[in-house]
């Protein structure tokens, strides 16, 4: 998806672009569910749904937001803006339940618990939903998860970017402007421990765990460039300069 109404689909096999659709101005979030071979087109202020491979219309609704989650045909939408999480029917788009949790910067569905981890923006609290009842489980408070604002952000010394969820589902990790990749045991919802980023005054955004759960990819934004870790060891494991995003996902080929 483009901010300018467009998304471009590429065929990963001949890397050829096949078509350009019109869709959402301002959408930049897509998630695919190949269970049910639906795509969904997230914005500030509208979500939409298409049919896949066809990728007709199915809906359009006028709610939006900056980072979505799918869990159990329900699509949870948030933003640091927000002050409520909205929950949407995935397959119809009509709206659920609105859960008294915002300004939320990063979600991430663990299915190993059956639980969404939620970060918050501004000050630190990391949310942890029953995805099953949308109740809230517990919140835990770090100081180094919070201290964005929208005004400030790169001044920032702490506050979360991006959290991921580890391949077993036992963990969920965090980058933060601290500095260190936070880790939680999902299994006790509790904080575990920081691997710090082996780089000075680093101020980590996107974040990426590989399939093994050995390492986790990092953009440091104070640097520009973007490190490989070791989560056992703390080591620097390779450095690419020029490469920098606030989201990263990793997955393994069949």
């Amino acid at each position: 998806p483009t901010l300018t109404g467009t998304t471009a689909v590429v065929d990963w096999t001949t890397q050829k672009l096949v078509k350009t659709l019109a869709t959402p101005v301002g959408a930049r979030v897509a998630l695919v569910d190949a269970a049910t071979h639906r795509l969904y087109l997230i914005g500030p202020n509208t979500t939409a749904a298409y049919t896949l491979p066809g990728l007709n219309p199915l809906w359009q609704k006028p709610v939006g937001g900056n980072t979505a989650v799918m869990a159990d045909n329900r699509l949870y939408l948030n933003a640091p803006t927000a002050d409520v999480t909205t929950v949407l029917n995935a397959e119809t788009g009509a709206p659920e339940q609105n859960v008294p949790v915002g300004h939320i910067e990063d979600m991430v569905f663990d299915p190993a618990y059956h639980t969404i981890w939620m970060a918050n923006w501004y000050n630190g609290d990391m949310t942890v939903l029953n995805a099953a009842t949308n109740r809230v489980v517990t919140t835990l408070h770090e100081a180094e998860g919070g201290g964005f604002s929208m005004t400030n952000k790169m001044g920032a010394m702490s506050g979360y970017m991006q959290i991921a969820v580890g391949p077993n589902g036992q963990h969920v990790y965090a980058a933060a402007f601290s500095g260190n990749i936070m880790v939680f045991n999902a299994n006790t919802n509790q904080f575990v421990r920081d691997v710090p980023a082996p780089v000075p005054m680093a101020k980590l955004s996107g974040l990426a765990i590989d399939p093994n759960g050995e390492i986790a990819y990092t953009t440091v934004e104070s640097q520009n460039e973007t490190i490989a870790v070791s989560l056992k060891s703390g080591a620097l494991l390779a450095l690419w300069p020029h490469i920098q995003s606030n989201r990263w996902l990793t997955f393994s080929a069949p």
